[in-house]
């Protein structure tokens, strides 16, 4: 079996997009959903390019279709899974066997889909999941408080789940 790395026909098939603030396939404008996704955590696997462009499947088949699939190989800026109810984005996880992203490093991911046309409001909503840069699990917490904690400066009160990012 060989994995499968998907040329930019493929990958136009799978690009994500926004429209009224909702998340959408680009090539079709119809709602994405993961409700049906068959993949190792049960969501749909993502990544995104340098110019953040996002992929996805629903799809993960053990050693012919992962991450590195739907980005040819390449180094990506963000990678991870997705949860998604028609269109509203509910989770981001930062699971990746391949890319291994630091929480931070996914922190471009919501950069790049406010960009699109997502309301902060409605990010800072997402829960985060996955791995700490240590490696261990992560409690699930909501967007906002990355942008708080990436926010803190010298003189701030500490916040109580400061060993958590």
């Amino acid at each position: 079996m060989v994995t499968e790395y998907f040329d930019e026909n493929k990958k136009a098939i799978h690009e994500l997009d926004v429209n009224n603030g909702l998340i959408v396939h680009k090539k079709t404008g119809e709602v994405f959903d993961t409700a049906d996704a068959e993949t190792h955590w049960g969501n749909a696997i993502f990544v995104m390019d340098e110019n953040g462009r996002i992929f996805a499947s629903k799809t993960q088949i053990p050693y012919e279709l992962h991450h590195s699939s739907l980005a040819n190989g390449k180094p990506v800026a963000s990678a991870g899974e997705f949860n998604v109810a028609q269109g509203h984005l509910l989770e981001v996880s930062n699971q990746s066997g391949h890319y291994q992203p630091s929480q931070k490093l996914n922190n471009q991911v919501f950069d790049a889909l406010e960009k699109k046309g997502m309301s902060t409001d409605s990010l800072d909503d997402v829960m985060r999941t996955g791995w700490k840069d240590d490696g261990g699990s992560m409690e699930p917490k909501p967007h906002k408080r990355f942008k708080e904690a990436d926010e803190w400066k010298d003189g701030d009160p500490l916040p109580d789940d400061w060993m958590d990012f």
